[in-house]
């Protein structure tokens, strides 16, 4: 099956990941957290799914330089996302299922944030 023309891949930065972001608050996304990032070994991994809110007040310790982000997704989990923290992302627009992926890798995990076509607030 070609599949050349359903999907597009695109390199993007921490600002980038931000706005997009931004531009979901308030409505639902999911996030999966799989780690150690940069292909070690490891197994551990989380999803959650509900409405993205940004939050305030965290506790970051030897943090690297840059922006401290924290986002509420619904009632039962938060992401704290640390520019410092931050190594390459890439965005995946899928024009069949209408989804987004955001894959971003961090020092320590790898984030994947989804949300579908009609999950923006633009």
């Amino acid at each position: 099956m070609d599949l050349s023309g359903e999907t597009e891949r695109q390199e993007i930065g921490f600002d980038t990941l931000v706005e997009w972001l931004h531009d979901r608050e308030g409505t639902e996304i999911g996030v999966s957290m799989q780690g150690p990032a940069n292909g070690g070994p490891g197994n551990t991994g989380l999803h959650t799914r509900g409405v993205l809110r940004r939050a305030q007040g965290m506790q970051v310790i030897d943090a690297r330089p840059g922006r401290i982000l924290r986002y509420d997704i619904g009632d039962t989990a938060s992401i704290q996302i640390l520019e410092g923290d931050f190594v390459e992302a890439d965005r995946i627009d899928d024009f069949v299922d209408r989804v987004t992926i955001i894959s971003a890798d961090f020092k320590e995990a790898t984030l994947l944030f989804s949300s579908s076509a009609s999950s923006t607030n633009r």
